[in-house]
């Protein structure tokens, strides 16, 4: 019976995450950016309390996501300091990711825009 209540609160708490934003843990990738196809790696990750990880073309990130969704803003990114032939595809990603401005889902794919145009589109990973 404990059993039965615990998988109860936890469907019902898994039924309550907001499906208008990523919940805490998903991880997305990159498949436009400004509309161009973005052939390099790199990935969100969105975490708790606005926290925002990933891995751009070269280097991991660690950064926050500010204000209410679905108007946010993403900065405060750190990242490692590596060398890679895709570095400038990686300031192509980080000059777009600081023009966000707002964020969306649309047809289960992540949709972030400076307010008057689509910056970044993204994709769940499995």
């Amino acid at each position: 019976m404990r059993n039965l209540i615990t998988a109860l609160a936890l469907m019902t708490l898994a039924a309550c995450q907001p499906a208008d934003r990523p919940g805490a843990g998903s991880v997305w990738s990159v498949d436009t950016i400004a509309g161009v196809p973005f052939t390099a790696d790199a990935t969100l990750t969105f975490g708790e309390n606005g926290a925002l990880n990933g891995k751009a073309p070269c280097n991991s990130f660690a950064g926050r996501i500010d204000g209410a969704w679905p108007d946010i803003r993403l900065g405060g990114f750190r990242a490692t300091l590596m060398a890679c032939p895709q570095l400038a595809a990686e300031a192509v990603f980080f000059t777009a990711l600081a023009t966000v401005r707002h964020g969306e889902m649309i047809d289960g794919r992540l949709v972030l825009s400076s307010g008057s145009a689509i910056v970044m589109e993204l994709s769940a990973q499995d």
